[in-house]
């Protein structure tokens, strides 16, 4: 059986986390911004696993025009930011 590459990152970094790695650690190791480790620690701690594996989509529709999810794009590509508070510089510098 395949596991979605979602889910074997969040193990991955509750892994870490138990073997005491802190969740900025685990975030550069692991390329993921420390607050979405931290998020998921809690939910781990809170509903167990089972939560943490669920993928689920969801979140508001996005307010940048095509143009501006365009140019998102590219500076995402060029520039591989390493967290999302990195991109929501990036869009409240360019777009705000």
């Amino acid at each position: 059986m395949r596991v979605p590459t979602a889910i074997a990152r969040r193990a991955n970094a509750l892994v870490l986390l138990d073997d005491g790695l802190s969740c900025v650690e685990v975030g550069k190791v692991l390329f993921l911004d420390d607050d979405t480790v931290r998020d998921w620690r809690k939910l781990n701690l809170e509903s167990g696993f089972s939560r943490v594996s669920r993928r689920e989509s969801g979140g508001s529709a996005s307010h940048l025009s095509t143009e501006q999810d365009q140019a998102l794009v590219a500076w995402i590509s060029q520039t591989m930011p390493r967290s999302t508070r990195h991109v929501g510089a990036y869009i409240e510098r360019e777009f705000g």
